[in-house]
């Protein structure tokens, strides 16, 4: 039988509100909420931080966040193994390698990483957001649509969306939650609502979306990145500090933008030349205000 019990609240000067699961996020799980990708990979908090079998943990739609109070920083917040925990391993199928651009065996699981899930992986964060792959690609029994387990996640695929969004995360987090309440393991009231405290006008969290005007460019031409910067509340937010990190030939260059305008936009204009051909370019963009920071990351692809 799960122990578990409410954490009693402490009193914090930048916890972040989420009235849409009327739950907050705070301390070191939102500063790695905040660094390692927000609400686009994690999703919305559905628990106030609790107590699980001795460690602090909180529930997101995808995942949980957990605190290893023995580990150093970095890695003192990680992401619980709810791929396996759901039963979702299955025995290895594919034979190894080789690895090229477009597929990684992992030996440790013996399975298979490619085309646009490898992309997703390597972009959002790797083996320490997903861990490793517990199943091959393919499609899912009842659904048909294509999916892919790890350690941490469930990736599934839509075609009939747009290119950067086809990709998404299955929330995990609340299959296991509401798995563990069925069976009298949860109190599913911890799922409820709770009040906020007044939060005012002061931005507490940033959420940080990035693109690129084209997909796929030319050597010969520029590009163009815009950046998007809400608060807590989905409200756009003024003279956020914007910059952003390439790897280019001549190695790891940094831009800063103009800060962002009333409706919380802002763009950079930079030249590909200086870009290998054939090559994906990965731009991790940074936001910051108040002290507050909030990243995002996009990429595009250069033609010859």
């Amino acid at each position: 039988m799960l122990m578990l019990m409410p954490l009693s609240l402490q009193a914090q000067t930048e916890p972040a509100y989420f009235p849409e699961t009327g739950h907050t996020v705070r301390d070191e799980f939102l500063d790695y909420f905040n660094q390692h990708g927000g609400l686009r990979i994690f999703g919305y908090p559905i628990t106030e931080q609790i107590v699980l079998n001795g460690r602090t943990v909180q529930y997101f739609q995808r995942c949980r966040f957990e605190l290893h109070l023995e580990n150093q920083a970095p890695y003192r917040v990680q992401l619980g193994l709810l791929g396996e925990e759901l039963g979702k391993k299955t025995p290895a199928r594919t034979a190894p390698g080789p690895n090229t651009y477009f597929q990684r065996y992992y030996p440790e699981t013996g399975h298979t990483v490619a085309y646009a899930f490898l992309n997703f992986f390597d972009s959002n964060g790797g083996l320490d957001t997903f861990g490793y792959p517990i199943s091959d690609y393919g499609p899912e029994n009842g659904s048909g649509r294509i999916v892919q387990y790890f350690q941490r996640g469930e990736m599934e695929w839509y075609p009939e969306l747009a290119a950067e969004q086809r990709v998404q995360l299955a929330d995990l987090g609340s299959i296991h939650f509401d798995l563990m309440a069925a069976q009298g393991k949860f109190d599913p009231a911890l799922k409820n609502p709770v009040p906020s405290a007044q939060i005012g006008n002061v931005p507490l969290s940033l959420k940080v979306s990035a693109t690129t005007k084209y997909a796929i460019t030319s050597r010969r031409f520029n590009q163009t990145l815009y950046v998007y910067v809400t608060d807590q509340k989905n409200t756009p937010l003024k003279d956020a500090d914007v910059s952003f990190t390439v790897q280019d030939a001549t190695g790891l260059k940094t831009y800063v933008l103009p800060e962002t305008n009333a409706d919380g936009f802002t763009s950079y204009r930079f030249d590909v030349g200086a870009f290998r051909p054939a090559q994906t370019v990965f731009i991790e963009v940074t936001a910051m205000s108040n002290g507050i920071t909030g990243t995002d990351q996009t990429s595009f692809f250069t033609w010859f």
